[in-house]
């Protein structure tokens, strides 16, 4: 399997091919690998005690990310996981409210007040009336139990390996490769001949023909001046694309905001208490916890005909800050070949590709013979024997007639931990909450006294208890009822949590060089 010394191969298959190492973070001997040093430098190298080593990018379970500037090669960052913070929820409540209803109601007694009505009849809300129950305060539970929010991006495992023995064929126009620094010197080392740093760069068509005609203005440029852009790949991932999205698509971010609609459906199960003791001394002014005295129908501290029930208060939860849904990645470079073999129908994609190499194409069609894009096809073992042989039914199929090639549409390959864990897909580009992923939290929700006791309210949630009729009215009258509470839920929108991307093609060798495994 040839490339140039230092560069990252992804591959579909489960081993290693011979004069590559899984990029694993491994340390090696700089006596041994000198030039293989040179190129690397000590960027991925992060525990300086033993400085006859240095370290190959470990990419296991991290993403590629072109940094701003050199100086972000091998920078470790982003996470797996997130737990939410009450400061990041939205500023919520559930407009809990007390009800009335203007009818009798039901002639079945019920324990619970929740859609019932306060009639003092045996300690339950009922039609009939008694001067034996009280109303009781407020109840209400928690909801939350941090629990954490996987926010990984949709992504395929594969392999990931660099190359340490020397042995470049000539790249194919268009084609991209991650390379290990920014160099552009000419040195050892250094971005090789023929390709450039994807860092957005204008070129003038007229001097870059065929790379134009490959890519053209998908990635940006101007029309007027003759010119057109490289791909941008800094602080973005490559992301393959689908058949909605074309090449040079962007989008996601690394910061989002919730809002009530992202909430999960949840309720605090908030409550009126109901009390069968005819004697509920002591008597108090605040009704949470306490009860209605049976002679005036109020919280007080002592028999009053003045202190009546008023409506409900709560408080707001939340106050909107950012949520950092930043990916793991590392700092690797991404390089674009501008001079070498023109990719036409009959081209196999620079020299002989080597069977289920997976290689990134910036043209907005994919022009080899030898490679198609990973779109999840299903096709013949029969006819394809020896891509079968490596690839097996990892990414699906029968294993008797077909199997299945990688799909990244809206997916990023990401380096294995475990070669068996090759095919394995994971990750979401979206995402809906549950409750326990919230913060514990509960909004305060109490019932509210009034000392003026004039009935005359109209709002049920500024509303007054009558203390004669034992009911919410505009006016005297045994017509109607307190019910119980009502309380708002949410509706649990997904939330998008891509990272910054850019859309790619991803191909995979179908018919090349079988790569050879390590005999060791």
């Amino acid at each position: 399997m040839t490339g140039h010394l230092g560069e990252i191969k992804i591959v579909a298959f489960n081993f290693i091919p011979i004069n590559y190492v899984l990029c694993d973070g491994r340390r090696l001997k700089k006596t041994s690998n000198h030039q293989l040093h040179l190129i690397v430098g000590d960027k991925y190298t992060y525990d300086n005690s033993d400085d006859t080593t240095f370290a190959i990018p470990d990419l296991r379970n991290r993403f590629v990310l072109q940094p701003e500037t050199s100086n972000g090669l091998g920078v470790k960052k982003g996470a797996d996981e997130i737990v939410l913070s009450m400061e990041q929820m939205p500023e919520h409540n559930h407009n809990v409210s007390l009800e009335v209803d203007n009818i009798s109601g039901s002639s079945e007694p019920v324990i619970s007040p929740k859609d019932a009505f306060l009639n003092n009849q045996a300690g339950v809300f009922s039609t009939e009336p008694s001067t034996d129950t009280f109303l009781a305060g407020i109840s209400q539970n928690n909801v939350g139990n941090s629990q954490p929010i996987q926010i990984k991006n949709a992504h395929v495992k594969m392999v990931y390996a660099m190359c340490i023995q020397n042995d470049p064929n000539e790249g194919t126009i268009g084609e991209i490769k991650i390379w290990p620094n920014a160099k552009t010197d000419g040195s050892l080392g250094a971005i090789p001949n023929g390709w450039r740093l994807c860092n957005g760069d204008l070129l003038a068509s007229s001097q870059n023909s065929a790379l134009y005609s490959i890519i053209g203005y998908h990635y940006g440029g101007s029309i007027a001046r003759n010119e057109f852009k490289l791909p941008d790949f800094r602080n973005r991932f490559a992301t393959g694309i689908t058949r909605s999205e074309k090449v040079g698509a962007t989008g996601g971010k690394t910061n989002i905001r919730l809002d009530k609609n992202n909430l999960p459906p949840h309720n605090h199960s908030v409550k009126l208490g109901v009390n069968n003791n005819t004697d509920s001394t002591p008597h108090t002014q605040l009704p949470n916890n306490a009860f209605i005295n049976s002679n005036a129908g109020t919280f007080s501290e002592e028999i009053s005909s003045l202190a009546t029930l008023g409506g409900i208060s709560q408080e707001d939860k939340g106050s909107y800050e950012d949520i950092d849904v930043t990916n793991p990645s590392l700092g690797l470079n991404y390089i674009i070949c501008t001079q070498g073999i023109f990719p036409s129908a009959g081209s196999n994609g620079g020299g002989e590709g080597v069977l289920g190499e997976i290689i990134l194409f910036a043209g907005f069609r994919a022009r080899f013979s030898n490679y198609i894009l990973c779109s999840g096809q299903k096709i013949s073992i029969s006819s394809n024997q020896a891509l079968f042989s490596l690839l097996g039914t990892s990414y699906g199929g029968n294993g008797s007639s077909n199997f299945d090639l990688p799909d990244l549409r809206n997916k990023i390959p990401l380096c294995v931990s475990k070669l068996v864990e090759v095919g394995k897909s994971g990750g979401a580009n979206t995402i809906k909450l549950t409750s326990e992923n919230l913060p514990a939290h509960n909004h305060n929700v109490q019932l509210a006294a009034n000392h003026g006791a004039d009935g005359r309210r109209v709002n049920i949630s500024d509303s007054i208890l009558n203390k004669d009729a034992g009911m919410f009215s505009t006016k005297e009258t045994e017509n109607t009822y307190l019910a119980g509470i009502k309380e708002h839920e949410f509706v649990g929108q997904e939330i998008d949590i891509r990272n910054p991307f850019l859309g790619i093609n991803y191909l995979i060798c179908i018919n090349g060089t079988f790569p050879i495994r390590p005999t060791h």
